[in-house]
């Protein structure tokens, strides 16, 4: 009986080393499709930060399309915008996604964002700023469910020991949208098209993404047709789903009184304040102090981003690596990377207020410094959702993207309202070390607060009778 037991144990050893050494498989090929559905949803935020440059530059050649006399306040208030229906749709995408399903709330939302994109142009020349801010509300509602829906999937088809890298994969989408648009927006604006066609350009690509996700994307591997019966096993025993599981009751209680939930949400809204501050000011910042023309705009404020895509993958390789290997437990790693991302940042930030005006070299070098060392948070806060419950992941992102995205509305608002005059550079320290004191103390609560151990009501077997009862 003892040997039979032991040939038991060495198969299933066997059995292990195998499903470790799984390759390349479809659970990549879905991550590559939440990598373009974040590519084009981040190059549609983008576009706005490049286009009001252009749509504002009194300086551009008289046969260009129409320029708006808009104040800086006005500018901001656009940039804005966005986040207002964003954080709307924060929740509502996230029960959506949970109950009934995230693959066709992707599709809708992407195919949205490209239509009213498309009616951007349109709208600023016939009702002006207002039209503008309404299309951006009505981009920020449809984009509102997407990284809710984005957690959900990933809880779905991420194994354990690969959450790290694929989530980073998917993750760098963000990067690489806002890598390619910017220097793409400014080769736009430049050209015979204008303005109009960036937006053009990008709401025909959030179309297609949308066309692409409807035919290929998966609710997850249990519904998948083509997964081999070894992949499947392997990232549903990986996350103890052995089955395509009925959806659960959300354990609200659990997750509102769970203290690692709400650290994550700190993280978050720090992190998002010093992220919206650069998305939307470094074109500004770069053309106003340091003088940058708007077709060199485009690529120097896409470097920063570049850096980001780049050193996110490293951070996962690493911190996947030392986790993999014992040398960290898994929230020591979380923190670690986020402490990274955000201290190293906002030391950066620090550094850019003393270079002066016209030093484009050493200001862009310093901005690929900071936002390159902010991409560890997609190894810090950003995968903790799924650290903390795989089955609630979505529901998680949404209640954090909620609080954060308060900060991605006010951040802009308050550059706006301490931006009296943009060529002064006292006035854009002030911005720079807000993002600095953001970046401080959210980390701060962070540390002492976050945790990356899987909560108990993750196994919705064991959910409290008062969760069950606030159940959605």
């Amino acid at each position: 009986m003892s040997i039979d037991v032991k040939n038991l144990e060495n198969d299933n050893k066997i059995k292990k080393e195998e499903t470790k050494e799984l390759g390349f498989g479809v659970r990549h090929v879905q991550a590559l499709l939440m990598f373009f559905c974040l590519t084009v949803a981040y190059s549609m935020r983008v576009t706005m930060s490049m286009a009001i440059v252009a749509m504002t530059d009194k300086n551009g050649p008289p046969d260009k399309v129409m320029v708006f006399d808009w104040t800086k306040q006005v500018q901001d208030l656009i940039l804005s915008s966005f986040f207002w229906g964003y954080v709307c749709m924060q929740l509502p995408g996230g029960q959506i996604a949970h109950r009934y399903g995230a693959k066709y709330l992707l599709v809708i939302a992407l195919a949205i964002n490209g239509a009213v994109a498309i009616a951007i142009p349109w709208s600023a020349k016939i009702a002006g700023w207002k039209a503008v801010c309404a299309c951006r509300v009505l981009q920020g509602l449809a984009q509102g469910s997407l990284l809710p829906a984005l957690h959900t999937l990933q809880g779905k088809w991420a194994p354990l020991n690969e959450r790290g890298r694929i989530s980073t994969y998917v993750y760098g989408g963000s990067q690489f949208g806002t890598v390619l648009t910017m220097p793409l927006s400014g080769l736009l604006a430049a050209s015979s098209y204008g303005w109009p066609s960036i937006f053009y350009t990008v709401g025909l690509a959030n179309i297609i993404c949308a066309a692409i996700w409807w035919r290929l994307g998966a609710e997850s591997p249990a519904v998948h047709n083509t997964i081999t019966i070894q992949e499947r096993m392997y990232i549903q025993e990986s996350l103890g789903q052995t089955s395509a599981k009925k959806v659960s009751k959300v354990p609200w209680t659990s997750i509102l009184t769970c203290v690692p939930v709400w650290a994550m949400a700190v993280a978050h809204m720090g992190s998002s304040w010093v992220h919206v501050t650069l998305f939307t000011e470094i074109p500004s910042y770069l053309n106003k102090i340091m003088g940058i023309d708007m077709k060199s705009n485009g690529l120097l404020s896409a470097l920063p981003f570049l850096g980001c895509w780049i050193f996110g993958f490293v951070f996962s390789y690493i911190s996947d690596y030392l986790i993999n290997k014992d040398v960290f437990t898994l929230t020591a790693a979380r923190k670690i990377a986020n402490t990274t991302a955000m201290w190293g940042a906002a030391f950066s930030l620090v550094i850019l207020t003393f270079i002066p005006v016209g030093a484009v070299t050493s200001a862009v070098i310093t901005l690929i410094v900071t936002v390159s060392l902010k991409s560890a948070i997609l190894v810090g806060f950003h995968v903790n959702h799924i650290d903390l419950s795989p089955n609630f992941a979505g529901t998680m992102m949404s209640l954090s993207n909620t609080a954060s995205n308060t900060c991605a509305v006010i951040a802009p608002i308050t550059a706006g309202l301490i931006l009296k005059d943009q060529y002064d550079p006292a006035q854009w320290t002030t911005v720079f070390y807000v993002s600095v004191a953001m970046a401080l103390l959210s980390n701060l609560f962070y540390i002492i607060f976050g945790s990356a151990k899987k909560m108990p009501w993750d196994d919705t077997e064991n959910v409290t009778d008062s969760d069950q009862e606030r159940g959605t």
